[in-house]
């Protein structure tokens, strides 16, 4: 184990930051902060300038920690180089008295079994566990801590000295409560222990974020250490940690993230995990990580058009090596392949179940009465089996139709019903060309043939999807057909959970085998508070949701690092009293006044319907509240207003405050004019992807959630 020394000076001095010192330094006033940023330039030229005043504090329990000012008032806690080598460790920035207090009983070391520095205060843990009463708990079949040994809690990083400590935790809420005063890591790992993860599960998590060497300056970049400590090795990397929107993702990945981000894989990888899990930070990890050690182009590739601008700046944020990757929404990128190869000339519509479906419902409802169908289908059922069977299946021939299984698909279809849907079918087609048009899923069809019989054309190495869970099994083929079946080829991160579209997901149906290790689940939630989170699983916890193996999808398992407000819902007698009430919250909220004030562009305000919109950008208007209407890819307004939005185009965002409107008996879940006519299965389906919608969309706000709506209560929800 490396020993502290003083004797460095002689080597390049570094830096490394910790994320509650990063946390921290937001918190300062500017005069501060610019102190700050000059101690990181000029600090590891001379760390013995008398400009400092480097000190040792006698009342600090850790011999190897120091103060250093920022100015006459503010001091900075530091630890000195460990043995060997050459970093100061920055772990807090205060007022004098405060900075004093945070670091009297604070202990820095290193711990050999999981090579990770851990900061941590044996007397405040012990203290804050003292006080407390215990609270409701997660149901556990026994207490987490039963059956495992002080070795295993050893190896999943808790230090010796905490082990008392640890073990009087009675419940989730006592992690919680003690989190300020444990190691990163160890608070991570007992959140999990509570959740009901088996210990073995979290120690192999932990030897997996092991390096395999002795050398210390190899252990330091071990994925364990690299998830607490920044070190900062360059200007570039100086000028990103002084950023005031700096983001601790794109640093402090957890070691599951990172071995998944900078992995090397037999085939390819799938990530799962509920809203907030770092789903995303994996993939635009991932992508930097093969733009820098990959064999070839990348494609980062997402459902939602909206987030594709966003992806790209986080890359470049990230110092992804962007002249090999591309990033770019799967329908856009379709368009210019096909014209590339020559298989499209010339103008040509796409159809699909939100482009155009009026135009489609009309050509198919004059094939089915031409075709004499209409007493057996509706116009919905047949496009639903030319979509979901047909399509989605690749059926080229009636052959291949009458041979594809329809499980599950509510009713059954005999030989002649296949062919008289085959040929209504044909005919859609057939009319639909004529007028230069063609349906999305057949499109990609052809665009698939087309690469797998000219491997030589494929035009990518490694693909990177994210939000795959609506892609369904048409757009999963052609991500398979996009790069070549070979090592680190896909990496496919999606949450079954949150599936809004039609469409089968299953990875093997799209001839994608993931196996093994390359099935990755990420169960911690980083966004938003236990409180939403929870929250936000109401309206589907009665729904089953398959996973993409064909599994059903679970839904517990997962835990949120923060705790907040719950939820609220307020319902109102009219529309009017409805928006006076938002538009007063967000005055709250935004006001100097506040306790907290957050910035407006920081709180959105959605919808389910865009007509509804328009009155929310009226009333925003009229009383003089600055915001930015965001719909899709497209927006107008102030970009530092409140957002506007349909709870669609909130996919993908988030903001540190929601307010989700119209929320109410009569106007959710939202269905179409004619709904009373659909067959029960279509009807399910649709409600189905509705809940999963407001799942969604709940999930979006980080700090609070605020739901409301005009009459009775929406049943999918709860009273907050």
């Amino acid at each position: 184990m490396p020993n502290s020394q003083s004797n460095t000076e002689e080597m390049m001095t570094q830096l490394a930051l910790t994320p509650q010192f990063i946390a921290q330094t937001y918190r300062m006033p500017k005069h501060v902060q610019k102190g700050l940023a000059k101690f990181y330039q000029e600090f590891p030229k001379d760390t013995k300038a008398e400009t400092w005043h480097v000190e040792p504090i006698g009342a600090f329990r850790d011999p190897n920690l120091r103060t250093a000012r920022v100015n006459i008032q503010y001091r900075l806690v530091l630890r000195i180089p460990f043995d060997g080598d050459h970093t100061w460790y920055l772990l807090w920035v205060d007022n004098h008295d405060e900075a004093m207090a945070w670091a009297e009983n604070k202990m820095v070391e290193w711990n050999n079994l999981v090579q990770a520095v851990q900061v941590y205060d044996v007397a405040e843990a012990q203290a804050a566990l003292k006080v407390e009463e215990p609270q409701v708990s997660y149901e556990t079949p026994a207490h987490p801590l039963e059956g495992v040994d002080d070795e295993q809690l050893m190896r999943i990083g808790v230090p010796e000295v905490l082990i008392p400590s640890v073990r009087k935790i009675r419940d989730f809420y006592d992690v919680d409560r003690i989190q300020r005063y444990i190691p990163e890591g160890v608070y991570e790992n007992l959140l999990h222990l509570f959740a009901g993860d088996p210990i073995d599960n979290l120690i192999r998590d932990v030897e997996e974020g092991r390096v395999e060497s002795e050398d210390f300056h190899a252990q330091k970049r071990s994925a364990n250490n690299r998830r607490g400590i920044l070190e900062l090795t360059g200007e570039e990397e100086l000028d990103e940690a002084l950023l005031g929107d700096f983001a601790a993702w794109r640093v402090f990945l957890h070691p599951s993230q990172r071995i998944l981000a900078e992995g090397d894989f037999s085939g390819p990888v799938k990530v799962t995990g509920g809203a907030g899990t770092g789903k995303t930070v994996a993939a635009l990890h991932r992508a930097k990580y093969l733009s820098e050690h990959g064999e070839g182009l990348i494609l980062f590739t997402t459902f939602t058009k909206s987030l594709t601008q966003s992806l790209e700046d986080d890359l470049r944020a990230l110092g992804a090596n962007m002249t090999q990757v591309r990033v770019a929404n799967l329908d856009a990128l379709g368009n210019q392949l096909a014209r590339e190869f020559g298989l499209v000339a010339g103008r040509l519509g796409l159809v699909e179940f939100t482009q155009k479906e009026d135009l489609a419902l009309g050509i198919m409802e004059n094939k089915i009465f031409e075709a004499g169908l209409q007493e057996q289908f509706s116009p919905q059922e047949m496009l639903k089996e030319y979509r979901d069977i047909i399509l989605e299946y690749d059926c080229e021939t009636e052959s291949d139709y009458r041979h594809v299984a329809r499980t599950g698909r509510g009713f059954r279809l005999g030989k002649v019903q296949r062919a008289q849907i085959w040929a209504a079918v044909q005919a859609y087609e057939a009319e639909l060309h004529g007028l230069g048009y063609k349906h999305l899923g057949r499109f990609y069809n052809e665009l698939v043939h087309f690469l797998r019989s000219n491997p030589d054309k494929v035009p990518f190495r490694h693909v990177v999807a994210d939000e795959i869970q609506d892609l369904g099994l048409v757009k999963l083929r052609m991500l398979r057909a996009l790069a070549p079946a070979v090592r680190n080829d896909l990496f496919l991160v999606g949450d079954p959970l949150q599936k809004i579209y039609p469409g089968d997901t299953n990875f093997s149906k799209a001839r994608i085998e993931v196996r093994g290790r390359r099935s990755r689940k990420l169960k911690i939630n980083y966004r938003t508070t236990e409180q939403i989170r929870r929250y936000a699983l109401q309206p589907i916890l009665q729904l089953d949701f398959e996973d993409f193996d064909g599994e059903l999808a679970r839904k517990d398992g997962y835990i949120s690092l923060r705790s907040g407000a719950v939820p609220s819902y307020e319902l109102f007698d009219a529309t009017e009293k409805e928006m006076e009430w938002v538009l007063e919250k967000v005055r709250a909220y935004t006001g100097a006044e506040a306790v907290d004030p957050v910035r407006p562009s920081e709180i959105a305000v959605a919808c389910a319907r865009s007509k509804t919109l328009k009155d929310w950008t009226s009333a925003f208007h009229q009383a003089g509240v600055p915001y930015y209407q965001f719909s899709g890819i497209a927006g107008k307004g102030n970009r530092e207003g409140v957002v506007l939005s349909t709870m669609h185009s909130l996919k993908g965002h988030e903001y540190k405050i929601v307010f989700l409107t119209g929320i109410s008996e009569d106007t959710y879940p939202g269905r179409p004019t004619g709904y009373q006519e659909w067959p029960a299965e279509l009807l399910a389906e649709h409600d189905k992807r509705q809940a999963a919608l407001l799942y969604v969309a709940c999930s979006r706000a980080v700090w609070r959630l605020h739901l409301s709506g005009v009459g009775k209560g929406c049943g999918m929800v709860g009273a907050g």
